[in-house]
């Protein structure tokens, strides 16, 4: 059975239209949703990041504290300061200091340094150096008062953690020690080494430390996000399709300074495993269109098929019964409706000029029946048998005659009896 110009087709083309529009729109509504939960994953690990860095820094800001809280009762160290300060001799406190920066130096402390009473630094173990002003580093007038102190900013040591212990012996001060943690690159490193991600560190006017070698960093880091993120006190995300690349900036309190924490995660994984889940959901989209292709052709060729053999039979009869200058020629893009409605019609059309032709001859005799009714209401039957009786009457000579039954007559020999006259 063909279906040329079937109605089947434009049923197809719509269903297949719609399941075609359907299943896009929620194609792209899949794909956003996707992004956004990859997009949530991000920046969940992210702030994972931020706490485990934050909670690596406040660790590192507590041991330096319990650390100085020990060294400054150390009695080498209180007899050399002392020695020194009172003889001038520097060698036994350089001695002690340089045997406990070791294992300091093994618990990530950078600076190990003690000062005097105006703030001059007496020995620097970190760099054998003596020599130098300490008198603007932040808290350090708080210890000269005897106060232990911590402290983060950036000051004569750098942009420094620092902790301040005054160092007395019997009642009397005579300096702070001075441990002290630097924020640099080798800083932001190890940070980035422990959580797998690139770690920089930086304030409105300067990146800080970063764990970016020094070329990658001018892309990688923007400080007009990081002065956003400060001012405003919230964290940014970024995503740079182009480098792959994850940006994430929040602001992080270091002691009593705020500086913004950037954390960048490389995104290649996450690009393919997003493109390799893109790629199956097109895949799932395009099988369930075809099945709902191949219902619908299905369906639509069911619901045609007896309207199509329908047609043919209607077409057959219209051949058989049609005369030879009935028009029988159909448009050739019409489908199995067109036909039959046309079908229809050409069948009827005998009947409606048989019908005509019926009410145009019945119409004399509608005339006809009309004007005998006229006559019977006008003169009834009864009064014209009157009448005739009337003029048949025995002074006619003819009573005799029907009597004697002449052949002649139809009535004679036969009884008739008169109605009464109305």
């Amino acid at each position: 059975m063909r279906f040329k110009h079937s109605l089947a087709y434009p049923i197809i083309f719509i269903i297949s239209l719609v399941a075609g529009v359907t299943l896009w729109l929620g194609y792209y509504s899949n794909l956003d949703t996707l992004q956004e939960t990859i997009e949530g994953r991000e920046i969940d690990k992210s702030q994972a990041v931020y706490r485990a860095v934050k909670d690596k820094i406040d660790n590192e800001i507590k041991k330096i504290d319990v650390l100085s809280q020990i060294l400054k009762e150390k009695c080498q160290l209180q007899r050399g300061l002392i020695g020194y300060q009172v003889h001038g001799d520097l060698e036994p406190l350089q001695e002690a200091m340089d045997r406990l920066y070791p294992s300091l130096r093994e618990n990530s402390v950078d600076f190990f340094l003690i000062t005097d009473q105006q703030g001059n630094i007496v020995y620097r173990a970190s760099t054998r150096s003596t020599g130098g002003d300490l008198s603007g580093a932040w808290g350090l007038e708080e210890a000269l008062t005897g106060r232990n102190t911590i402290s983060a900013g950036l000051g004569p040591l750098g942009w420094a953690i620092l902790s301040l212990a005054p160092i007395s012996f019997e009642g009397r001060q005579y300096g702070v020690l001075v441990l002290g943690i630097s924020l640099d690159d080798d800083f932001a490193r190890k940070i980035g080494e422990a959580t797998n991600n690139q770690i920089s560190l930086g304030t409105s006017y300067r990146v800080l430390a970063s764990s970016w070698p020094e070329a990658d960093r001018r892309g990688r880091v923007n400080l007009d996000r990081v002065t956003e993120s400060i001012v405003n006190k919230k964290s940014i995300f970024l995503n740079d399709d182009g480098l792959n690349l994850n940006s994430f900036y929040t602001p992080i309190k270091i002691v009593d300074e705020t500086i913004c924490l950037i954390i960048n995660a490389d995104t290649t994984p996450i690009a393919e495993l997003f493109d390799r889940k893109k790629r199956q959901l097109f895949l799932s989209l395009l099988a369930v269109l075809a099945v709902t292709i191949g219902i619908g052709s299905g369906l639509a060729i069911a619901i045609v098929r007896p309207l199509k053999k329908l047609e043919n039979r209607s077409l057959a009869v219209i051949k058989e019964l049609a005369c030879q200058d009935q028009d029988v020629a159909f448009s050739r893009w019409s489908n199995e409706i067109d036909t039959l409605s046309r079908a229809v019609e050409l069948m009827l059309s005998p009947l409606s000029r048989t019908s005509r032709i019926c009410t145009e001859s019945r119409r004399p005799f509608v005339r006809k029946r009309a004007s005998c009714s006229f006559w019977t209401t006008s003169f009834p039957v009864s009064r014209m048998v009157s009448a005739s009786w009337t003029w048949i009457t025995p002074s006619s000579g003819l009573t005799a005659s029907m009597r004697s039954g002449s052949a002649t007559s139809p009535w004679w020999g036969k009884s008739v009896t008169a109605p009464s006259s109305v």
